[in-house]
């Protein structure tokens, strides 16, 4: 469908739900609440075509995407570079091109996969009745064709900034059982669905595996890329231990491991490691680990604790 759409010379947007009379630049207008933003299967006829004509409900023009250009980017978080095709989607980062699709819906529940195919240039056959399989498939075939690391950053972060303690300025912090990470999906590689791509993943950029090394001074040849196995996902990372403040109890140190993955923040340029939380037997680890919260309600168990830094 994405080449579909790409192959199209102009793509006319009907949108029912959006009247001729209303200035679309309106703080609350129709067109900024269209449903047609917040539908899965409209993410690839947004991006994929060169040209789109946006029509009201009575089938008048609004604007095309060029001169809507600011507007859209507004309402979806795209890159107006990418809308316009000024720049190529593989120079965007796996993370943040889920975060497209974070606020979006669909009817089935593997359409939330299937939707996206054509935004990484990836295909798997469509099985209806798989249900979440269908997200765990996506990304492991985005592991195959695309060497991004920053498919495994999403989920909570924890505001982390090197330097003194007094410049962390950290939250309470305490260290989650492995028993509780056991029971959250976050305590594993994959995402669930677009939705767990929120916040810092919005602005995560990749890195190759030579920029890495280069920046953290080791051998290139210490890190291999990450690979699909009969056992999981195998993948070479570098390790680093790190000591916190523990604020649970006013004093006291908390000690963690990090891997490190080929990927930074668009806003300050630092690294993304993941937090690793050592299970049993030793050689097992899960991803997760540190709570912000001192006072946690029972809802609220597997959900408050950030998974990477």
């Amino acid at each position: 469908m994405f080449d579909w759409y790409s192959l199209a010379a102009v793509c006319y947007v009907f949108l029912a739900d959006v009247p001729e009379t209303e200035d679309p630049a309106a703080p609350h207008s129709h067109f900024r609440r269209s449903m047609w933003f917040q539908r899965g299967w409209t993410l690839q006829e947004l991006i994929a075509p060169r040209r789109n004509v946006f029509l009201s409900h009575s089938w008048r023009a609004i604007g095309t995407k060029k001169s809507l250009c600011k507007l859209i980017e507004g309402i979806t978080n795209i890159d107006g570079d990418i809308l316009l095709h000024r720049k190529p989607l593989h120079a965007v980062s796996v993370a943040r091109r889920m975060s497209w699709a974070q606020f979006r819906r669909t009817t089935r529940i593997e359409d939330e996969a299937y939707s996206l195919m054509g935004i990484f240039g990836v295909h798997i056959p469509a099985i209806y009745g798989e249900g979440p399989d269908a997200f765990v498939r996506l990304q492991e075939e985005i592991m195959k064709c695309i060497p991004d690391q920053s498919l495994f950053a999403w989920g909570d972060i924890l505001p982390f900034q090197p330097g003194s303690s007094t410049q962390w300025n950290l939250p309470h912090l305490r260290k989650v059982p492995v028993d509780e990470l056991r029971a959250s999906k976050a305590a594993y590689l994959l995402a669930s669905c677009p939705a767990d791509f929120g916040g810092e993943s919005e602005v995560l950029e990749f890195l190759s595996l030579h920029e890495l090394t280069s920046i953290l001074g080791i051998p290139s040849s210490s890190i291999l890329a990450h690979t699909i196995t009969s056992h999981g996902v195998r993948m070479s990372m570098p390790i680093y231990h790190l000591t916190l403040p523990q604020y649970q109890s006013g004093s006291g140190q908390i000690s963690i491991k990090l891997a490190i993955l080929a990927c930074r923040s668009g806003r300050d340029g630092y690294l993304v490691g993941l937090i690793l939380a050592q299970g049993a037997p030793s050689n097992v680890y899960f991803i997760g680990g540190l709570d912000q919260t001192s006072e946690r309600d029972e809802d609220d168990l597997f959900d408050d604790w950030s998974r990477y830094v």
